[in-house]
């Protein structure tokens, strides 16, 4: 499992795991982008909670936490995306307070 930290406009922050597939925080900055200047205007939803994202190699998902970007990427193939989401949400609850005291 891979964990990055990256800020909304896609700049790296941290990471814990190999270093491969860096253009994970791109893509999902980029959605998360889109979905907040476009989405929310056409979908009467709440705040996106996880993007989703099946790669060739993996799959990822990316969850606001504080004021940056957490993405978990497993290369495990066939990975529950309740697994997945279970493992964003316990240590998103985990860093939320930390992450809040910082400013970037």
């Amino acid at each position: 499992m891979i964990h990055r930290l990256f800020s909304k406009d896609g700049r790296l922050l941290a990471y814990a795991g190999e270093t491969e597939n860096h253009m994970i925080a791109a893509i999902a900055s980029g959605i998360w982008t889109a979905f907040n200047n476009y989405g929310t205007q056409v979908l009467s939803s709440n705040q996106l909670q996880h993007v989703f994202i099946e790669c060739k190699n993996g799959s990822a998902i990316v969850s606001l936490v504080a004021d940056v970007l957490l993405c978990l990427f497993s290369d495990t193939p066939n990975i529950n995306a309740g697994v997945l989401r279970l493992k964003m949400e316990t240590i998103a609850d985990h860093l939320e307070k930390p992450l809040s005291q910082i400013s970037l």
